[in-house]
């Protein structure tokens, strides 16, 4: 049972990584914001993934209840 829940924990970890990388890649390649205040919002409906990308300037106005906010608002 444990090699079993080692599996999933890895095939998860594997899809995260993924939206990592293409969520990156966006933040690279778009070149959007000239002061550094872009938000990358990731959401993969059929693996029930929600990933907020962003540059660190932007951070500090990034609350918890903010990214609740945001989240709901994607899921639902």
């Amino acid at each position: 049972m444990l090699y079993f829940r080692d599996t999933k924990i890895q095939a998860i970890d594997a899809l995260l990584n993924e939206a990592r990388q293409f969520a990156y890649g966006l933040l690279q390649n778009w070149n959007m914001g000239r002061c550094q205040e872009d938000i990358v919002i990731l959401y993969a409906r059929d693996n029930s993934i929600v990933i907020l990308f962003f540059r660190h300037a932007i951070a500090p106005c990034l609350t918890l209840l903010c990214l609740v906010f945001v989240f709901n608002q994607i899921v639902h």
